[in-house]
C-alpha cells in the first residue's frame, strides 16, 4: 500500500481470489485508509459472492475476462464478462480486463454492462496503436 501510494498511484488493484476473505478485507481497508481507490478484480460468481459477503464496496469492479489464478495467457474472449455482470451489485463502475482485441470484443462487454474496458495487448502488438484506440472508442462509451 505504502509503495503504491509513494509511486503516485491513485488506485491500486485488489484481486480477490488470491488472499483469505480476512486478509483482503484488511487490504481494502488499508487502502482506502491511505486515500486510494480500489479496482476489485473478480473472476467468478464465488469471487463476486465474497466481495458481498465482506461487505466492501470497491470504487470499480473488474471482471478479467482470463484466470491469473492458472496463469490463463490465451486469446479468450469476453463471454466471462457477459457471463458474471448481471451478478456484480450495481454501484461501482464495472471494468471488463483482458481479451479486448475488437471493437466487436468491446461492443459485446459494453453491452454486456461494462462502463469501460481495459485493454492492453491490442494495441502494444497493433501495427497502428492510435488507430487501435480509435476503433475501440468507436464503440460508444457509456453506454
Amino acid at each position: 500500500i505504502d509503495a503504491t501510494v509513494d509511486a503516485g498511484a491513485q488506485v491500486i488493484l485488489l484481486t480477490i481470489k488470491m488472499l483469505d476473505p480476512d486478509g483482503f478485507a484488511r487490504l481494502h481497508d488499508l487502502a482506502i485508509g491511505a486515500g486510494l481507490e480500489t479496482l476489485v478484480e473478480v473472476n467468478s460468481d464465488d469471487d463476486i459472492a465474497r466481495v458481498a459477503e465482506l461487505g466492501i464496496t470497491p470504487s470499480i469492479i473488474g471482471i478479467n475476462n482470463r484466470d491469473i489464478a492458472i496463469g490463463e495467457t490465451d486469446d479468450g474472449d469476453v463471454g466471462r464478462t457477459e457471463g458474471l455482470a448481471r451478478s456484480v451489485p450495481g454501484g461501482p463502475p464495472l471494468l471488463s480486463e483482458s481479451a479486448i482485441s475488437t471493437a466487436e470484443d468491446a461492443r459485446r462487454a459494453r453491452d454486456a454492462g461494462a462502463d469501460a474496458v481495459l485493454v492492453g495487448t491490442a494495441i502494444l502488438r497493433a501495427d497502428d496503436p492510435a488507430e487501435k484506440v480509435r476503433e475501440l472508442v468507436g464503440v460508444g462509451w457509456p453506454r
